[in-house]
C-alpha cells in the first residue's frame, strides 16, 4: 500500500511565502541606497553604461545640439536692463526681454565650450561677451542687473581660454556694474530685502570671476549679515513678511543660492551658515518643503503692506480673490538647492513628473559641479 504524500494547506502556504515576499521586500527597501551603489559600480567595473551614463549622455547632446542652433546668430545687447517695476505691456520691458535671450546664448554657448573644447563655441561666446562689454552701461538697479546671472556663469567657464585682451574688456566691464552696485544706498527697506541679496550675488559673482578680494570680502561680508537680517530661524524671510508671498521669498534665497554655489566652488561653505539667530539659507530652502508637497498652501499677497502689491493689483481684498502658490514655481529653487541638498531630489522629481536620477539638465548640471568643489570644503 502506496503511502500518501502529505500535502502542506493552501491557506497557509498563501500566508508563509506572503510573509517571506514581505521580509525580503523590507531587507530590499531598507538597503536600497547600498544595492544601487553596487550594481553601479559592477556596470561600471563590466564596462556596461549605466541609466545615469545614458541619462547623462542625452542631456548633454540635447544641450550641444541647442548650441549649434546659436552658431548663426548675433549679440543684440541694450545700454540698460529695464525689468524692475514695469508690466509685461511696457515698451521698454519688452525690448529688454529680447535682448536678455543674448545672456542664456552665452550661457549655453559657454557650456557647449566647457564640454566639448571645441573653438566654434568659444569664438562665438566670446562675441556675445564683447558685444555686451561694449554697449550695456550699469545702473546699479540690483533686480534689473540679476538677469546677468546667466552670463556670469557663461563667463566663467570660457574666461581662462580667452586672449588676454578680450579678458581684459570683459574683466572691466564687469568691475563698472560691481563698483556701481556697491556705491548706491537705497536707506530703506531694499536695503535689506530681496534687493540686497541680488546686489550681493552680483558683487560676489563678479568678485569670483575677476579673482578681486575686494569684491570677494564685501559679498562674503554681507551675505552673513544678509542671513541675520533677512532670513529668520523658523526659514520664513523678510520678504516672504512683508509681501505675504512665497514668490519673493523664492526670488530673494534665489540669489543667496547662487553665490553660495560660487563661493562654494571656491572652497567656502555657505550654504550652512547660520546666523546668531539661529537663520541660514538651508533652513529658508526647507522653509518651503511642505509648501512644495503640498501639506501646506498659501495665498499670495493677501496681506502685503508694499505699495507696488497694492498698486498693480497683486495684493487682493480677500482671501477669497487671492491666488494660491502653484509648487511648480518653486522648481527652480529645488533645482539650484540641489547642489548643496540631496534631500531635494524627490522634491524636483514630483514637481517634473520625472523619477529619473537627472529629471533634468539643471540637476544634472548640479550633480557634475558638486565634483567641482575643492576637498577642503
Amino acid at each position: 500500500m502506496k503511502k500518501r504524500k502529505k500535502v502542506i494547506p493552501f491557506v497557509p502556504s498563501i500566508i508563509f511565502i506572503t510573509i517571506i515576499s514581505i521580509s525580503l521586500l523590507l531587507v530590499i527597501n531598507a538597503n536600497y541606497n547600498y544595492i544601487s551603489r553596487f550594481i553601479h559600480q559592477a556596470e561600471s567595473v563590466l564596462g556596461i553604461q549605466t541609466s545615469r551614463e545614458r541619462q547623462e549622455k542625452l542631456i548633454i547632446t540635447g544641450k550641444l545640439s541647442d548650441a549649434d542652433k546659436l552658431l548663426e546668430s548675433t549679440p543684440n545687447p541694450i545700454t540698460r536692463i529695464q525689468m524692475e517695476g514695469k508690466l509685461n505691456t511696457d515698451p521698454n520691458k519688452i525690448e529688454t526681454v529680447k535682448s536678455l535671450a543674448d545672456v542664456q546664448k552665452i550661457f549655453t554657448l559657454s557650456y557647449a565650450y566647457k564640454i566639448t573644447k571645441d573653438n566654434k563655441y568659444l569664438n562665438k561666446s566670446n562675441e556675445f561677451l564683447l558685444a555686451w562689454a561694449k554697449v550695456y552701461k550699469s545702473t546699479g538697479n540690483s533686480i534689473d542687473e540679476t538677469h546677468l546671472q546667466p552670463l556670469f556663469e557663461g563667463y566663467a567657464w570660457v574666461r581662462d581660454s580667452l586672449n588676454s585682451g578680450d579678458r581684459t574688456t570683459i574683466d572691466v566691464w564687469l568691475k563698472t556694474i560691481a563698483d556701481k552696485e556697491i556705491a548706491i544706498k537705497y536707506k530703506d527697506d531694499r536695503d535689506v530685502n530681496n534687493w540686497n541679496s541680488h546686489r550681493i550675488n552680483i558683487i560676489g559673482q563678479i568678485g569670483f570671476l575677476v579673482n578681486d578680494k575686494k569684491y570677494i570680502d564685501y559679498s562674503i561680508n554681507a551675505f552673513k549679515q544678509q542671513i541675520q537680517d533677512n532670513l529668520y530661524p523658523d526659514g520664513s524671510s523678510f520678504d516672504f513678511t512683508t509681501r505675504d508671498a512665497l514668490h519673493y521669498h523664492n526670488f530673494d534665497i534665489w540669489a543667496l543660492l547662487n553665490f553660495s554655489k560660487t563661493a562654494s566652488l571656491h572652497g567656502i561653505n555657505l550654504y550652512n551658515y547660520q546666523s546668531n539667530s539661529g537663520a541660514s539659507l538651508k533652513k529658508s530652502v526647507h522653509f518651503l518643503f511642505p509648501y512644495i508637497t503640498e501639506e501646506k498652501t498659501h495665498l499670495e499677497f493677501v496681506n502685503s503692506s508694499v505699495a507696488w502689491d497694492i498698486t498693480t493689483g497683486s495684493k487682493k481684498t480677500s482671501a477669497k480673490d487671492a491666488k494660491k502658490w502653484d509648487p511648480k514655481s518653486g522648481l527652480y529653487i529645488m533645482e539650484l538647492a540641489y547642489f548643496f541638498d540631496d534631500d531635494v531630489l524627490p522634491l524636483v522629481q514630483k514637481l517634473r513628473n520625472n523619477k529619473a536620477e537627472y529629471p533634468s539638465f539643471e540637476i544634472l548640471l548640479n550633480y557634475l559641479q558638486r565634483k567641482e568643489i575643492p576637498i577642503s570644503n
